[in-house]
């Protein structure tokens, strides 16, 4: 789905999209051909419903087939915002990744990955549930039994992106969509880092530990979300630890820790995220405070592995 709230250059108007105010009207560029069993699709077989979502590169459409009425989602990414080689890297990783992860039901299903002149196209299942952030968003702070629901889905996903060897680096409740069975689903991974691509790396993209050695050291994310160490040394799969934290502080708190949603100046809440100054409500279940607590911890190599989170007393109950 779209990030947003990143660090990014302002939103390109894409070439897919009319803005007519105060309604939007969203043309679809072509798409070539794609073969659904033995049906051949093209651009005159989907119908725009609306518009999901926009971030810097392009937007997501919900689209409806013609002849069956499934709903998909189709993300279309300007190739006017990703003129550079690394930006065009980021969309192939962003395709890999899903495929290499097709099948899964905590990921994001991909039915074809296309382009035309002017765009990269996915064509991705459709989610009814909506956002994670939505959901926070409506009900506020989420009930202990929900949150804990959702955050033991969350941590066995993420135990199984990292098998592949894939950082995602923008885990959100924003990129983290629900079924109409309430189940959760990663979306995103536009910059994700997916180790094992190159020569250089070691050629095996699936291993039941992740290697010690996958290092990466662009600082990318979504603010509030980014772990310490990403600023400033290199760092591995633990950042997205603390961002599943913050996730879980969201989900408990109805907002995000380290004062990012008290005022402060993003300046004064990154200080605060950097030295651990955060403030956990007292009335929650001493449990999940004390896993908030070492799912906080600054030094990355001391952070919990998915495997340590699992076997918390927090989830005892399920």
């Amino acid at each position: 789905m779209a990030a947003e709230g990143e660090a990014t250059a302002s939103t390109p108007s894409s070439p897919c999209t009319t803005v007519v105010a105060p309604t939007k009207i969203v043309k679809l560029p072509h798409i070539p051909t794609i073969v659904e069993g033995k049906r051949v699709l093209t651009v005159d077989d989907f119908r725009i419903i609306r518009v999901l979502g926009e971030g810097g590169q392009g937007l997501v459409l919900l689209v409806q087939d013609h002849v069956t009425d499934r709903l998909f989602a189709l993300k279309v990414i300007s190739k006017d915002s990703v003129k550079y080689l690394d930006h065009v890297a980021k969309v192939l990783i962003e395709k890999d990744a899903m495929q290499a992860l097709a099948g899964n039901p905590f990921f994001v299903g991909i039915k074809g990955s296309f382009e035309d002149e002017d765009n990269f196209l996915f064509l991705m299942d459709y989610y009814p549930g909506g956002t994670l952030h939505e959901k926070i968003q409506r009900v506020g702070r989420l009930p202990m039994w929900m949150a804990r629901r959702y955050a033991a889905q969350l941590i066995l996903a993420m135990e199984e992106l990292h098998r592949h060897r894939i950082i995602h680096r923008d885990i959100k409740p924003k990129n983290i969509l629900l079924t109409d069975h309430d189940q959760v689903v990663i979306s995103d991974f536009g910059i994700a880092r997916m180790f094992g691509r190159t020569a250089a790396e070691e050629r095996s993209k699936y291993k039941a530990t992740p290697a010690c050695d996958d290092i990466t050291t662009t600082e990318c994310g979504t603010e509030a979300y980014i772990a310490p160490e990403t600023r400033y040394f290199k760092y591995s799969y633990e950042v997205d630890v603390w961002a599943v934290a913050v996730t879980i502080y969201e989900m408990l708190h109805g907002k995000l820790p380290f004062g990012y949603d008290g005022g402060l100046t993003k300046r004064s809440a990154r200080v605060n995220a950097v030295f651990g100054i955060i403030k956990i409500d007292s009335e929650l279940d001493s449990d999940a405070v004390d896993l908030l607590k070492s799912m906080f911890e600054r030094d990355a190599h001391k952070r919990p592995t998915w495997e340590q989170i699992k076997k918390h007393r927090w989830f005892d109950t399920m």
